[in-house]
């Protein structure tokens, strides 16, 4: 079901004001019937009421019971009140003769001990014609909840009284039957809109028809017989579980949180309370504490409380112009009036009486039907409101859409310009390296073609100068193809990174070893210092390749004969390594270059070495790795300096 239609709707109120009407209708015909009941076939035994009860004192009546007619007659002598325990004794001398049990009665009994399986406090008399018989009646509370303020014994022959039972089972049914009906449609319409406050509303409903269930008595006639202390104590959970859904069903379907925040908190406290109430009932329950005098009045409390709080939620709000707390607040009018009635009147402020015993059920009813609307209401307004929404939305959309054409254009400007220069840059990189490919390749390729097929006429110098080129060739091809396969793996972030304390002296000396052929070649003179009291923390992969790539730069661009010089110091929070050529020298404008790295460019050394500009571009992203940087500067002559941070640890 996607929607509920009005139809719908109303044929479940209409249904709903017709049972009510009819419960209405059953109620006075009840009242009828127990008027008629007690005139001429039953007796009324004037109230016992003495200064207080006490719930450990055994209280014993006298009384005689007479039976007018000319049949036998069975009679049922019940106590409008609940006792924990009671015996009925027939008794025809006195208090201390020798006395003759007929029965046994108690709320604290199972039903199978109690000579009437009732859930009142009766007993099952059979008199002969004309006979009177002389009865003790024993009474005794137990506990606290079983202790009313007076004693009133009534007595009805059998058929009047069952047939007043037939009623009570009628006329729960019924209303049991509604609440039933409104909370099985209430749960279809949340499982159709999925709205909480339809779910929190089908457990309160559910909760009043669980509650008068076992208030009327049918709780231990029907499902637990066996169990009378649970009948005793179930209605400290029933009742706080009950009107929690009530709590959040008024923050949900009101939406207190926006509409009242501190209307929201005094309903959060009364939440809080209900679940202490709830543990005080479970602490008596399982270790048979006798608080339920305390348990009732806190339950009788709260529930005036929260009734009159949902009333006040419901008015405030409804002022604000939310239209369905005005069902909310009539439902919650009728319901506040005879629930606090019946509240009173369990508290025993107020005499008992058709009027404050069923007031709570008739404010249930119109609860329920006013609910109904409101939630209908509500879930029409919902669905207005989401029209409107989805209309709104679209208004912003296109207005969006403008806003972000215009945005786009301008990032779509500026992206094709970055574009343009990573084009630019991939297009100068590839065409860097397939030259610089190429080249050596070419160059190797003539060296041993020369080598090959005209050695017979090559002297011996000439032999020796084109095996050494070949192999500059060899070696500058293979640095190339090294440092591109690093470059490769660094853009996809598969190289490690595993620094440790490393040995900067030693690691020096192997790059110098390394160069060495070039070293020979130009007759180039090194110089190393290393002022330095504490190991490089570094990855000594990294390192080696910065190391080496840097005096590699400083060789290619040293003219011959010239000198190279390696500075390894430490200052207060930094390792510096400084590589110092007196070559070529560098522009400042080659400078920003290389310190961007936005534009690699390719230069030739003093023996017109190629290289790719790779190795650069590597030093400085392993430097950056470490938490350092590459500075570059030329003050007669050139220096690449890396600063690497010292570890603290």
């Amino acid at each position: 079901m996607n929607k509920i239609t009005s139809s719908t709707l109303g044929k479940s109120i209409f249904l709903t004001l017709l049972l009510s009407m009819s419960f209405g209708i059953l109620l006075a015909q009840k009242n009828i019937n127990f008027l008629i009941a007690t005139s001429p076939d039953s007796s009324i035994f004037k109230p016992y009421k003495p200064e207080k009860l006490n719930k450990i004192k055994d209280y014993w009546l006298k009384f005689d019971l007479q039976n007018p007619t000319q049949y036998d007659q069975t009679y049922i002598l019940y106590t409008n009140s609940k006792w924990g325990e009671a015996s009925l004794w027939r008794n025809n001398i006195s208090l201390n003769a020798t006395r003759e049990v007929i029965g046994f009665a108690g709320s604290l009994l199972p039903l199978s001990k109690r000579s009437y399986p009732r859930s009142v406090t009766a007993f099952k008399v059979i008199l002969e014609k004309h006979q009177t018989q002389h009865f003790l009646l024993k009474l005794k509370g137990q506990l606290s909840i079983y202790t009313p303020t007076g004693i009133e014994l009534k007595v009805s022959t059998l058929e009047v009284f069952e047939e007043h039972d037939k009623m009570r089972y009628w006329l729960q049914a019924i209303f049991l039957g509604i609440i039933i009906i409104m909370a099985l449609y209430n749960f279809v319409i949340f499982l159709s809109v999925q709205d909480i406050s339809y779910l929190y509303y089908v457990i309160s409903i559910a909760g009043v028809g669980i509650y008068f269930f076992f208030y009327y008595g049918f709780g231990i006639e029907l499902l637990w017989q066996n169990s009378p202390q649970w009948d005793t104590y179930s209605f400290a959970f029933i009742v706080p579980i009950t009107n929690l859904a009530r709590i959040y069903f008024t923050k949900s379907y009101l939406h207190l949180e926006e509409q009242s925040p501190l209307l929201n908190k005094g309903l959060n406290i009364f939440s809080i309370l209900y679940l202490f109430t709830m543990l005080l009932g479970a602490i008596c329950y399982l270790g048979n504490f006798d608080l339920l005098d305390l348990v009732i009045d806190l339950i009788g409390f709260l529930g005036t409380s929260v009734l009159t709080m949902m009333l006040l939620c419901g008015i405030l709000v409804a002022r604000k112009g939310y239209s369905p707390a005005i069902y909310f607040s009539l439902a919650n009018l009728i319901l506040v009036l005879g629930g606090n009635l019946f509240i009173i009147r369990e508290l025993n402020w107020l005499p008992d009486n058709s009027l404050n015993r069923y007031a709570v059920q008739f404010g249930v009813l119109a609860q329920v039907v006013l609910f109904s609307l409101g939630l209908s209401s509500r879930l029409n307004q919902a669905q207005v409101k989401v029209t409107q929404l989805e209309l709104e939305k679209e208004r912003e959309r296109k207005q969006l859409l403008e806003e972000q054409s215009q945005i786009l254009k301008q990032k779509v400007a500026e992206q094709t310009a970055d574009l343009r220069e990573l084009n630019v840059f991939k297009t100068k990189l590839l065409s860097i390296i397939s030259h610089d490919l190429r080249n050596p390749l070419v160059s190797l390729d003539s060296f041993l073609n020369l080598l090959i097929n005209h050695h017979d006429r090559l002297s011996e110098p000439e032999r020796i100068t084109l095996t050494q080129k070949a192999r500059q060739s060899l070696g500058n091809l293979n640095q190339l193809l090294s440092n591109l396969l690093l470059w490769s793996r660094s853009q996809m972030n598969q190289v490690s990174f595993s620094p440790q304390n490393t040995d900067i002296q030693t690691l020096v000396e192997s790059c110098i070893k390394l160069h060495s052929l070039d070293i020979e070649l130009k007759n180039i003179q090194i110089e190393t210092s290393f002022q330095l009291r504490k190991p490089i923390f570094a990855d000594a992969e990294m390192l080696d390749f910065i190391v080496r790539n840097l005096l590699g730069n400083a060789i290619k661009f040293s003219h011959k004969g010239g000198g190279v010089k390696i500075l390894v110091e430490e200052n207060a929070n930094s390792h510096r390594i400084c590589v110092i050529d007196e070559g070529v020298g560098i522009s400042d404008e080659q400078i920003e270059k290389l310190n961007s790295l936005g534009n690699i460019t390719s230069t030739r050394g003093t023996a017109k070495e190629k290289g790719s500009g790779l190795g650069l571009i590597l030093c400085k992203e392993f430097i950056e790795i470490h938490g350092g940087k590459l500075e570059i500067s030329n003050k007669g002559e050139t220096q690449f300096c890396c600063i690497f941070p010292i570890n603290k640890t």
